[in-house]
C-alpha cells in the first residue's frame, strides 16, 4: 500500500497533491518511501499541514480532562466511591491517550503541544493545592511545583526557546505526581483508622514527595542544553 501510494505522487512540489489521513498514516508510521524528496515533502510540507489542525481526538481529550477533572473531583469528595474513583483515574489516564493517539495516527498539533503541557500543570496544580486545603498532602508540595511551573514557562518566553520540556525525567515525575494525587483521593474511599487507609495515604505522599523533586530536577536539565549552545556560539 506505501508504494502504491508513493508512485502516485510526483516528485515535483506543484504536482504534488495533499495527503488523505490513511495516507498520512502509512506513510509516516511504516516510513517505507522510495524517493528522497517525497519523504522530505511528506515530513516537512503535509506534516505541517496536519500541525495546523485543531479539532482532532488528542486535543479534545486534552480539554476534555482540564474542563472535567475539578468537577469530577468535587463529586468524589463529596460522594466517595469507586465510580466516581474510577472517573477520576480515566481523566488522569487521557494524558497518556491523548499522545499516543496522535503518535500512532498522526494527529500531532502544535496546538495539541501547548494545550497538553497547559493541561498538565493546571490539572496538577488544582489537584495539589485541593489536596493541601484538605489537609491531606503539604503545601510545599503546590508551591514548589507552581514556582517551578512559573519558572520554565518564564525562561521559555525570555529566550524565545521552542519546543517541549517533556523528557523523560520530566514524564516521570508528572505520572509520579498524577498517581500520588489518585491515592490522596482513593484513600477517601478506604474506611478510615485501618491499615489499608493508611498504606494508601503514605504511599500517595511517598509519590508527591519523589515527583516534585524529579520535576525540578527536570527544570534544570531542560535549562541546560540552551546555556551550552549560547556559549558555544
Amino acid at each position: 500500500a506505501c508504494r502504491a501510494i508513493d508512485s502516485s505522487h510526483s516528485v515535483h512540489q506543484e504536482n504534488f497533491r495533499p495527503l488523505t489521513d490513511p495516507e498520512f498514516f502509512l506513510l509516516t508510521r511504516y516510513r517505507r518511501i522510495c524517493d528522497p524528496a517525497v519523504k522530505n515533502m511528506v515530513s516537512n510540507g503535509i506534516r505541517n499541514e496536519h500541525e495546523d489542525r485543531v479539532l482532532t481526538v488528542p486535543n479534545l481529550l486534552t480539554v476534555l480532562r482540564a474542563v472535567a477533572l475539578p468537577p469530577a473531583v468535587a463529586l468524589h469528595e463529596e460522594e466517595p466511591s469507586v465510580a466516581t474513583l474510577s472517573l477520576l483515574v480515566f481523566l488522569l489516564l487521557t494524558d497518556w491517550f491523548d499522545g499516543l493517539i496522535a503518535r500512532k495516527f498522526g494527529g500531532m498539533t502544535k496546538l495539541g503541544r501547548i494545550l497538553d503541557q497547559m493541561s498538565d500543570k493546571v490539572c496538577l496544580l488544582f489537584m495539589l493545592y485541593d489536596l493541601a486545603l484538605r489537609g491531606r498532602a503539604s503545601v510545599w508540595f503546590a508551591h514548589v511545583y507552581m514556582y517551578r511551573t512559573m519558572i520554565i514557562s518564564t525562561y521559555r518566553m525570555a529566550s524565545h526557546r521552542e519546543g517541549s520540556s517533556s523528557t523523560l525525567l520530566s514524564k516521570t515525575a508528572t505520572l509520579a505526581l498524577m498517581f500520588g494525587c489518585g491515592f490522596l483521593y482513593g484513600e477517601r474511599i478506604l474506611p478510615e483508622a485501618t491499615a489499608n487507609h493508611a498504606h494508601c495515604h503514605a504511599f500517595g505522599t511517598l509519590l508527591l514527595a519523589v515527583g516534585v523533586p524529579l520535576s525540578v530536577v527536570g527544570l534544570a536539565l531542560f535549562c541546560l542544553p540552551s546555556r551550552r549552545s549560547d556559549k558555544s556560539e
